[in-house]
């Protein structure tokens, strides 16, 4: 059994990676692994053991889009969490990504603390399954979130009869439904209720 999760940073900028591994390294007792593009990610992704992914969008050979959607698409990895380091504003690619299972984003230019608050989730995460203790965020919080014409559909039907918070489902329609919303705050809207999250995840299972 691991003592540390591996950290696998899927970044093309050598400078980005650095920064990253810098601050991941002294935040957290890890091992971190930098691949230079998505397919050199997803080749070490397929050897095994990889904890939690961190990537970038935009990469040559395999963008992180295509990279997330590799990691989806297999049963073996659907659920390692996967973080989006991107600088793309646009909806567009909020719901892309979303409709291909990210647990979270990472906007650049990043700050060191949302990079340490937004890995910890998972670190967190990763060091209570191993010890054997129920995380209070669980797999709710690092699973993949569903297609978003799926959850606008669900919503406004009624047919996720978990208990939610009504505002919470009301804002998420909202901003679907808004043009000017930017991409970080639908994604912090999604991200609000965990148990919002997980009624989600059941959508797409």
């Amino acid at each position: 059994m691991k003592n540390t999760p591996i950290i696998l940073i899927a970044e093309d900028d050598a400078s980005v990676a650095f920064a990253l591994e810098t601050i991941l390294s002294r935040e957290f007792s890890c091992e971190i692994i930098v691949a230079e593009d998505g397919q050199a990610a997803w080749e070490r992704i397929k050897e095994g053991g990889v904890d939690i992914i961190v990537s970038d969008w935009n990469m040559p050979n395999k963008t992180g889009g295509e990279l997330l959607v590799d990691v989806r698409g297999s049963e073996e990895f659907q659920r390692t969490p996967f973080l989006m380091l991107t600088a793309r504003s646009d909806k567009e690619s909020v719901v892309m990504a979303a409709q291909s299972g990210v647990s979270n984003y990472i906007s650049k230019p990043f700050k060191k603390n949302d990079v340490i608050d937004k890995v910890k989730i998972y670190i967190e995460d990763y060091t209570s399954t191993e010890t054997g203790e129920i995380s209070s965020a669980g797999h709710g919080s690092s699973a993949s979130v569903d297609v978003i014409e799926e959850i606008d559909r669900c919503l406004k039907s009624g047919k996720i009869d978990y208990p939610v918070l009504p505002d919470v489902v009301l804002n998420v329609i909202d901003e679907i439904n808004n043009q000017k919303t930017s991409a970080d705050e639908l994604a912090r809207i999604i991200s609000i209720d965990q148990s919002l999250s997980a009624k989600l995840i059941n959508i797409s299972n």
